[in-house]
């Protein structure tokens, strides 16, 4: 590779770096802010944080797999969400 080539793909490495930065920041912000902790609590509600994604038919007990798929791809994200708050609130990350 030569140092031109070296020196993109670098900077490109720097580039994401800084993305993930700020990115990690601006989670961070928004969690320690007071719109963001209300945020946080209604999702926690509808992500299904403490609770079963199970889904099933009140009339017969059934297991709905799709509504089941939709509350787990809920959850999934407040996984997402509370595991970068998370890592940005790890001062050593920052």
């Amino acid at each position: 590779m030569e140092d031109r080539e070296k020196q993109e793909v670098l900077a490109a490495k720097e580039q994401t770096r800084q993305a993930q930065v700020r990115s990690l920041e601006a989670f961070k912000n928004f969690a320690a802010s007071p719109d963001g902790e209300i945020v946080l609590k209604e999702l926690e509600g509808i992500c299904f944080a403490n609770r079963t994604t199970l889904a099933q038919s009140a009339s017969t007990g059934a297991v709905d797999p799709i509504q089941t798929a939709v509350h787990e791809g809920r959850r999934q994200i407040w996984m997402y969400i509370t595991a970068k708050v998370a890592v940005a609130s790890d001062n050593r990350i920052m």
